[in-house]
């Protein structure tokens, strides 16, 4: 038995166990790396397949700007009924603003 073993308390039966119970988690742990790998390569390419669209509308990928503002419009566009309100709130003292 190595003085390391001894230091610890372990008898080499013991070391045994224990490495025997590490290389089983090990293997299993590959087993599940393995399968991890395949789903994600399925997915991607899923997500290849289904173009551009399954990943989100490009302005929501970017910091909000002019394709924001242009993207909200095209959306409210011809809505004679909706327009911005601004409000200050009695309570806070915020001012915010809405759809109305």
């Amino acid at each position: 038995m190595s003085s390391e073993a001894h230091q610890h308390g372990n008898s080499a039966a013991d070391l045994n166990r224990l490495i025997a119970q590490a290389e089983k988690h090990l293997a299993q742990l590959d087993r599940e790396r393995t399968y991890l790998l395949k789903r994600l390569a399925a997915l991607r390419e899923q997500r290849a397949a289904a173009g551009p669209a399954a990943v989100g509308p490009q302005w929501a990928q970017k910091p909000p700007g002019d394709e924001l503002v242009s993207a909200v419009r095209r959306l409210f566009r011809g809505r004679e009924d909706v327009y911005a309100q601004r409000w200050e709130s009695s309570k806070t003292g915020r001012s915010e603003s809405g759809g109305v």
